[in-house]
């Protein structure tokens, strides 16, 4: 196995996690909400013939709000002519009247206001709404503007340049994704919510679910300035696929970041609130009492009671997680290659690239792969120039994915290479200041990666440097100094902006020790876990908080977890798991959930197959499902659909080339 396993002593992994709250440099929520608009005014006459665009805008009914017509560039995507404006009624409805226009026309609704759903607050300060038409040649009516249709121009846009397809096609593509996110089968450009009982399990009644949900979570999120969450959302689908990012980083919202972690997380906790809202008829009227009259399932003849509306939701949730079996786990093809100690990034497009690892024994590799979620296939991705174990991988702002330092089977290297997926190569990156195995590496705010901790090759082995990666000079330059050696780190981006590092500070010391980066001072401050806890498995939680379970400690695999709380800078006692985990691997789940997945006994001789479920809502830990093979080192990937793939791993004699695939 790896050159670690034949260390006479134990070494440990430290986890660093990035807490992001700040908002993007010069990228606040405004920014993001006009994203994807950029207005060329012509100043051109208008000439007949004319035609007439009929519709609503609708979260709620959309009240006084400006329509504003844009001819759109078919290369990009982007609105380009002002073709005209209206306002929208007390309904929601608009009239507009524009040239006729056979190229593709882009609706932007501004401004206004509309009524909640859940408690008949008044929303003034709505993100905006779009909706792409492929064309308006002749009168067009029935238009449905609503944040459904925002998802689908965000993710249009994203296709025709990603893919390089026609405007039309794109469209299409983007339409059928969202329709199969939601469980509909009905564009939503031209479908209108039903809140009566003849709309249950209709895509329309549907559509009032969602809509009532998304509202629901925004002000449950935002309770003081509602009318953000649709603008993050769509930024989030921007970059091709869900997983709660936006150009590398943590979506803006309301002042702050997007409390959902990765893939589908966003849309499972924006139609939370109706799941729960169902057993709660005076709280969530479904369209009834700041609705139209006759509108109050609740006082429908008869009634419709909440249970009748669960399938509808239950197919919406379904949907999001394309369809994922209802077993507690899946197997999957094998990879190419086997491996242990490898990377995994989820790409832009959705598929991950897995890159180096240990083969057997000493041997490091520099082969990679790329899993397929749609197809649920691996195939050989181009060789990195460098083999490497133990590296780090941090996907750029820019899309390109920095690997960087490891090991080659016989030196510790401080050589870096960029994985660029739209030419699907590789190429050479600047030196790192030092040469690391097993460092922490994480994305900050700015744009730039903090290269944390490690192992490097002299006798002392763990490492107390930093340093940081700026894109912008393509080089490294030195960071803080660390109070105590954090070897084996891994970064897990948080919601206050700082750089949370816990990992094994020696046999020897009856207290780990944590460590807080500060990118807004570039400073490093110790904190004390009160007890021994190395080699634990550590996540990020939905409520901000990071959960710290497992590891060893006075001589033995705890079973014990503790919980940082970054708003109070303390730490709590967590729940017990059911199996001592040392040296497992964490990852968060598309509800919120996080899996302790396999690890190992001392020696690395002993890895399990079990994996523990940690609920954050109810604060405890269930067993899953025991894995096809025991997995010390395998990587864990959180994918668009909502699974978690378990590539590879070590069990005790080989490394592996099996995987599989845990459902939501």
């Amino acid at each position: 196995m790896a050159h670690r396993w034949a260390i006479g002593r134990a070494k440990a992994i430290c986890v660093a996690v990035l807490v992001v709250g700040v908002a993007l440099a010069g990228y606040g929520s405004s920014r993001i909400d006009a994203e994807t608009t950029t207005i060329v005014p012509t100043g051109r006459a208008v000439v007949s013939p004319r035609v007439v665009l009929t519709g609503t805008a609708i979260q709620g009914p959309m009240v006084g709000s400006t329509v504003t017509a844009y001819a759109v560039d078919v290369t990009s995507g982007i609105n380009v002519t002002l073709l005209g404006k209206a306002t929208t009624d007390a309904s929601g409805n608009f009239t507009l009247s524009i040239p006729a226009h056979r190229r593709p026309v882009c609706l932007v609704v501004t401004g206004g206001s509309f009524l909640s759903e859940a408690d008949g607050a008044t929303v003034g300060a709505p993100g905006s709404l779009r909706v792409l038409l492929p064309g308006a040649a002749t009168d067009v009516s029935g238009i449905s503007i609503n944040p459904l249709t925002r998802f689908i121009r965000a993710l249009t846009i994203h296709q025709l340049r990603a893919d390089h397809v026609t405007l039309r096609t794109a469209l299409s593509s983007a339409t059928a994704t969202i329709e199969s996110y939601y469980g509909l089968s009905t564009d939503p450009a031209r479908l209108l919510p039903d809140y009566t009982a003849a709309g249950v399990g209709t895509d329309a009644g549907k559509l009032g679910l969602i809509l009532g949900a998304l509202i629901n979570e925004d002000q449950h999120l935002c309770p003081n300035a509602p009318g953000g969450l649709v603008a993050a959302l769509a930024a989030d689908i921007s970059n091709g696929v869900f997983n709660g990012r936006y150009q590398g980083l943590p979506v803006p919202y309301c002042g702050g970041m997007l409390p959902a972690i990765t893939g589908t997380s966003d849309f499972q906790d924006a139609l939370s609130g109706v799941q729960q809202l169902q057993y709660v008829a005076a709280g969530f009227a479904f369209g009834g009492l700041y609705g139209p009259p006759g509108n109050i399932l609740m006082n429908q003849n008869p009634p419709v009671t909440p249970d009748l509306l669960l399938a509808s939701v239950a197919t919406v949730n379904g949907a999001i997680t394309q369809a994922a079996p209802a077993s507690s786990k899946t197997t999957s093809p094998p990879m190419t290659v086997a491996r242990a100690s490898a990377t995994a990034t989820l790409l832009p497009s959705g598929r991950v690239l897995i890159a180096g690892g240990n083969t057997v024994g000493t041997t490091a590799t520099r082969s990679t792969e790329l899993y397929n979620p749609a197809t649920d296939t691996f195939s050989a991705g181009p060789l990195m120039a460098q083999a490497r174990e133990d590296a780090t991988a941090t996907l750029l702002r820019d899309g390109r994915v920095l690997i960087a330092a490891g090991y080659d089977g016989s030196s510790v290297l401080n050589s870096t290479e960029f994985y660029n997926s739209a030419t699907n190569t590789f190429a050479p990156g600047p030196s790192m200041i030092e040469a690391r195995l097993a460092a922490g590496a994480t994305l900050l705010p700015n744009g730039k990666v903090l290269i944390a901790g490690g192992e490097d090759a002299t006798s002392s082995g763990d490492l107390t440097s930093t340093e940081i990666y700026d894109p912008a000079t393509n080089s490294f330059g030195a960071g803080p100094t660390m109070s105590v050696a954090q070897p084996f780190c891994t970064a897990i981006l948080m919601p206050n902006g700082k750089v949370f590092i816990i990992g094994w500070n020696g046999t020897t010391q009856t207290d780990t020790v944590a460590e807080l980066y500060d990118p807004a001072n570039n400073s490093i401050v110790e904190r004390s876990l009160g007890t021994q806890r190395y080699f634990p498995s550590v996540a990020l939680l939905p409520n901000g908080k990071v959960l710290i379970a497992g590891g060893a400690g006075l001589g033995v695999i705890l079973t014990s977890t503790q919980i940082y709380d970054p708003s109070q800078d303390a730490f709590a006692t967590g729940p017990s798991m059911g199996t001592g985990h040392y040296f497992a691997t964490a990852a968060t789940t598309a509800n919120g959930e996080v899996l302790i997945i396999g690890g190992g006994g001392y020696g690395f001789s002993t890895p399990l197959d079990s994996v523990e479920i940690y609920d954050s809502i109810i604060n405890s830990f269930t067993a899953g499902a025991p894995m096809s093979d025991p997995r010390l080192f395998p990587t864990a990937t959180l994918l668009p659909n909502g699974r978690v793939l378990i590539a590879g791993g070590w069990n005790g004699t080989n490394s592996l080339t099996s995987t599989e695939l845990y459902p939501p």
